[in-house]
């Protein structure tokens, strides 16, 4: 996607055949005021799903979701997100921890798999 918001002036998102989305990068980034992404890579996967459900029932986090190298959450802001994340993970469990809030075109989501944008 990188190569694609780089190199292109026009872009389709195709879904089984079907254009989700077709225009210049710019236009189908999210706006300003995008979610934050945190993806962190942890030593022990272990108890991370009652972790991610913990986190789900936040009302400010979109989604929290037990990956092969850890947990990626997706929320409205990272207020108080770290310390919860430190204290459901065995320490020091953390290996990597990336946090951004940059819009880009991997932030591209629609309503349902194959809905419109």
């Amino acid at each position: 996607m990188e190569e694609a918001n780089s190199l292109s002036d026009r872009l389709a998102i195709i879904d089984y055949g079907r254009v989700l989305a077709l225009g210049s990068p710019e236009k189908l980034k999210p706006p300003s005021g995008a979610p934050h992404h945190l993806q962190s890579e942890l030593r022990s996967l272990e108890g991370l799903e009652p972790l991610a459900a913990k986190l789900r029932a936040r009302p400010d986090v979109t989604s929290a979701e037990v990956t092969p190298d850890g947990l990626r959450v997706i929320a409205a802001n990272s207020d108080g997100l770290l310390p919860e994340l430190g204290a459901g993970t065995a320490a020091p469990a953390c290996a990597d921890l990336q946090i951004t809030r940059e819009a880009s075109l991997e932030t591209v989501s629609f309503d349902s798999p194959g809905g419109t944008c």
